[in-house]
């Protein structure tokens, strides 16, 4: 698995690469780089009835076995003079943490599970907006009432530094 930032110039780029068989977006675009790297729904609507035959389960099914997500997204008001003031907060923040900064910065937390792999973690991921005077927040945890938690002690780092504290 390569991680890659959030937009779909992004995820078109790491279709491209060597080896790559699937790339896909959080919105749902979906990339099969054997045919051309760009989304392609018709595709993956086909690749999905070919993983259920041949798992022989229905769609309802399938969903029903996915694990429960508890995430967490916010839009926090962040004037265009202090993003920069945001993040060396959030990084300041999670100096004894595990980050990824493939795109904003990723703070990993209390692992779920104990293959010390710290993707397998809850996490807050902020990213300052490239259009719009704001800074997106998503927190993951095990409950949403632990990933809001998180995801409020987060906002308030932003908050403070956006207002320049």
């Amino acid at each position: 698995m390569v991680g890659t930032k959030l937009a779909s110039s992004a995820v078109a780029r790491a279709a491209q690469r060597d080896g790559v068989v699937f790339a896909g977006a959080e919105g749902g675009g979906y990339a099969f780089p054997s045919l051309h790297p760009s989304y392609d729904g018709l595709l993956a609507f086909g690749k999905l009835l070919e993983l259920l035959a041949t798992e022989e389960t229905g769609l309802s099914k399938a969903v029903a076995a996915l694990p429960e997500v508890s995430l967490v997204r916010r839009e926090i008001p962040t004037p265009w003079g202090r993003k920069g003031a945001v993040m060396r907060q959030i990084v300041e923040a999670a100096k004894d943490r595990v980050t990824d900064d493939t795109d904003g910065i990723k703070v990993f937390h209390t692992p779920k599970v104990s293959s010390g792999d710290p993707r397998a973690a809850d996490w807050v991921l902020v990213i300052p907006d490239t259009v719009e005077p704001v800074t997106h927040l998503w927190a993951e945890a095990g409950s949403v009432a632990e990933a809001d938690q998180l995801a409020d002690a987060y906002e308030a780092l932003v908050r403070r530094a956006a207002d320049g504290e």
